[in-house]
């Protein structure tokens, strides 16, 4: 039988044990979670790619009578992005927890209608942190969101925002730090 102190000391080992294991635990399920939503990210930016493709396919002459909303007829042109998320009542389209806009840049009398488009998370830090702006040049700026601005239906940023303000050209009218990125 045995002694009180070595009961104690089992029970003081098994309680260690069981301390390590749940540390390794939420080491484990914060990291796995951190590649989620890495992979979200880059789907985001994938995404954004194939929408910026087809909205340069889609090339109305100046004065051309634009069906609204535009991102709509555009992913509805392309039956593969047709099938892959939803539109919202709001105007946005979800895809794999990132929403998506086209919002237009203002053109002078004669020219044709540029777009920016935009991402940004469904639910910030549950479906992604970065925000992305790719302008009409195809330029493609990322903000990591810090503050969670950007986050929700209705929530995406402005292009005309991500502008930058400072001398070193990164912090923007919004005050969110943007930066260029490669769309894949």
């Amino acid at each position: 039988m045995k002694s009180g102190r070595a009961r104690a000391a089992i029970q003081v080992e098994v309680l260690l044990l069981v301390g390590i294991l749940a540390a390794v635990a939420v080491a484990t399920l914060s990291y796995l979670k951190g590649l989620d939503l890495a992979r979200r990210e880059q789907g985001a930016l994938a995404t954004l790619a194939r929408l910026s493709a087809a909205l340069g396919a889609f090339n109305p002459p100046a004065g051309f009578p634009l069906p609204e909303p535009i991102l709509r007829h555009v992913i509805d042109r392309e039956g593969a992005l047709a099938a892959e998320g939803r539109f919202l009542q709001e105007g946005s389209w979800l895809r794999e927890g990132y929403l998506f806009r086209a919002s237009p840049i203002p053109a002078e009398p004669g020219e044709r209608q540029r777009f920016a488009l935009v991402a940004w998370p469904a639910a910030h830090g549950g479906s992604g942190n970065a925000a992305f702006v790719v302008g009409p040049d195809g330029e493609c700026k990322e903000t990591r969101n810090p503050r969670g601005r950007y986050d929700g239906p209705g929530k995406g940023p402005d292009p005309s925002s991500t502008i930058s303000t400072d001398r070193k050209g990164r912090i923007a009218a919004d005050g969110e730090e943007w930066i260029g990125v490669r769309l894949p």
